[in-house]
């Protein structure tokens, strides 16, 4: 769990059957994480 190891994630948003959520690498890059499998 990312949040148990202390990497700090934005808050989550719903989407149409989906959760997800923006971060920064360590780079400083934008990441989005989300629950939704790609079909």
């Amino acid at each position: 769990n990312l949040l148990e190891r202390g990497i700090k994630v934005g808050p989550l948003h719903q989407a149409d059957g989906y959760c997800f959520a923006n971060m920064k690498d360590p780079a400083g890059n934008s990441v989005s994480i989300s629950s939704r499998a790609f079909a």
